[in-house]
């Protein structure tokens, strides 16, 4: 069996692969702070570090998990994410770095505990039917919104009610599937971590993301459509291997910051994918 800190390490080197890869539009990197002016690479880097025992715990819960409902294994980890984002608090300083991630990654850890515990191979389908039994109700959330305030809706909720939109929970709950069609053909292909892989599949997920974060900002989902433009306009110029394509981005990143702008919910699919790229590249070694 591979041990809890082994994994562990992975989802922290997965959030810290995100945070230093650069330019990124509108997103924190060792360079600036992007659109974020609250957190920099520092921050980043406290948040990383500060809940690897959270991480540990998620795994052995899937681990231990006896039971034969999925959904249960999901329920008894939900204190383990509170915990770790309290950690991530206490290290930024109330600022919210990892969220997203700790809510992505806790789930793929505690089916990976879960996989190995069933003495089962860890594939990329394995991991997607776990995540998928774990995670299949989360679409229940969406049920009796209108009995809520408008107060009370988180903005998940709001992009449901206003655009159908399923968010981060769809990605979830679906399987991860711009992570696992998109994101992670491609860096599988650079068979690599860099800094012009990861580039090159943040935007392609961006392509296909409908984030969240970055409707919320521009208040229009007319957006996802722009947003797809300038990937579009990016790969045209050759993406990361070129120049050109760096250029590009250095100019989006001046847009994105002038205009408030982030695309912090595809960012966290990043992470998704390097760790799940770390976990099975792995596998072997």
């Amino acid at each position: 069996m591979k041990n809890a800190r082994y994994y562990s390490q992975f989802a922290q080197r997965a959030m810290l692969y995100e945070a230093v890869c650069h330019p990124k539009p509108g997103l924190v990197d060792p360079v600036n702070s992007g659109a974020h002016q609250d957190m920099d690479i520092f921050t980043f880097i406290d948040s990383s570090c500060s809940m690897q025992k959270e991480f540990e715990d998620m795994y052995l819960a899937g681990y231990q998990f006896e039971g034969n409902d999925l959904n249960e294994l999901f329920d008894s980890i939900r204190p383990i994410g509170l915990k770790a984002e309290k950690e991530m608090m206490q290290s930024t300083h109330n600022v919210n770095t990892h969220k997203g991630a700790i809510f992505s990654l806790g789930i793929i850890l505690a089916g990976l505990g879960h996989l190995e515990s069933q003495k089962k191979t860890v594939t990329i389908d394995s991991l997607q039917s776990v995540v998928k039994a774990m995670t299949g109700h989360l679409l229940d959330d969406f049920k009796g919104l209108e009995l809520k305030t408008e107060e009370a809706l988180t903005n998940g909720e709001k992009l449901y009610i206003d655009y159908g939109l399923l968010g981060v929970r769809g990605e979830v709950a679906q399987g991860f599937p711009t992570v696992l069609n998109y994101g992670l053909p491609l860096l599988e292909q650079y068979g690599a971590c860099s800094n012009e892989s990861l580039l090159n599949v943040l935007m392609l997920m961006l392509y296909y993301n409908e984030d969240s974060n970055l409707i919320k900002r521009a208040g229009d989902i007319k957006i996802l459509n722009w947003s797809k433009t300038i990937v579009t306009r990016y790969f045209e110029k050759g993406g990361s291997q070129t120049e050109e394509g760096i250029t590009y981005l250095n100019e989006l990143n001046d847009l994105f910051i002038s205009e408030n702008l982030s695309i912090g919910g595809t960012a966290d699919l990043l992470i998704v994918t390097v760790f799940i790229f770390l976990v099975t590249s792995n596998q072997k070694k």
